[in-house]
This record gives C-alpha cells, sequence and structure tokens, in this order.
C-alpha cells in the first residue's frame, strides 16, 4: 500500500494513468473502417488513381500539364494467416525427410468463415508513360527521376515524351 500512495504523490501521474487508459480503450475499438469486397476498388480504378495522382503531383514538382498512363502487371495479391508445422524424419541420427504442413487460420463471423490476411498487396505497377505539351530535356529528366523514385522503377519502365 505504501508503494500505491507513493506512486500517486508522484507530479503529473494521473495524466499518465489517463492516456495510458485511453490508449487501452483505443486498442479495443474497432476502427470502424471493416472494408468488405464490396468496398475495394478494382485494379482499373487503382491505376487511374495512381495516375491522376502523379499528374497532380508532376504539375506541382515540374510545373507542367501532363498526361499520365500506368501499365499494371496482376491484381491484389494477399498473404494469409497460417500454422506451419516442419516435421523431420530420422534415420540413424541424421534427417532423412522433411515434411512441412500449413493449416490456414479461419475466422467466423455472423456465421461466415473467413481466412485471415495478413497483408494485401497492390497490383504492381510496371510501367509508366507521360506525355507533356511544354517543356524541354530538363523537365523529362526530372520527370524521369521523380517517376522512377516513387515507383522503384527502372528508366526504361518510363516513357516521357516533352513537348508534344
Amino acid at each position: 500500500m505504501n508503494k500505491i500512495t507513493k506512486l500517486l504523490k508522484i507530479k503529473g501521474i494521473g495524466f499518465i494513468l489517463l492516456a495510458f487508459l485511453a490508449g487501452i480503450i483505443l486498442l479495443l475499438l474497432p476502427d470502424g473502417e471493416t472494408k468488405t469486397s464490396s468496398d475495394k476498388i478494382s485494379s482499373a480504378e487503382y491505376a487511374v488513381v495512381i495516375e491522376e495522382s502523379l499528374e497532380k503531383l508532376l504539375k506541382t514538382a515540374c510545373g507542367v500539364d501532363c498526361e499520365v498512363m500506368v501499365t499494371l502487371e496482376g491484381g491484389y495479391s494477399y498473404s494469409y494467416a497460417a500454422n506451419e508445422k516442419l516435421d523431420t524424419e530420422y534415420a540413424e541420427g541424421k534427417p532423412t525427410s522433411k515434411t512441412v504442413s500449413k493449416e490456414y487460420v479461419i475466422t467466423s463471423s455472423n456465421g461466415e468463415e473467413k481466412l485471415v490476411i495478413l497483408k494485401e498487396n497492390l497490383p504492381e505497377i510496371k510501367g509508366v508513360a507521360v506525355v507533356c505539351k511544354k517543356g524541354g530535356e530538363s523537365e523529362r529528366l526530372k520527370i524521369i527521376t521523380l517517376v522512377s523514385a516513387l515507383f522503384d522503377l527502372p528508366d526504361n519502365a518510363i516513357g516521357c515524351i516533352v513537348g508534344a
């Protein structure tokens, strides 16, 4: 009991405890953004969002109006939670064979079973084309550098025409 009274006498301990409790409560509350499959945008819509964002960014960074087209490879992919088990058979003290078994984790909600998703991977951007009506070689190099850094693309995956 003596330790508790000493803790309570520390200046500001009430605020620390209040912040701690608020953090716990926030962790326990649902985030309110439960996405269903109908809420998710398609790969084509994702490409349009990227194109529009890149057009705005290029106008701000380079001062030129551009049209942008993005090429995607594949679609969304997922990493699912799984329990893995490794069985090793031994003969004469040495491993002879290994067997890996994987069982995916399934949750039930309202009578519906779903796999537990650990990570959602967005479609991969494979190439970007940029066409600008105005500009010169310096704008073209800025655009290629920016797009390359933004999407981690090699220069040969970025087509840029300026002064078209």
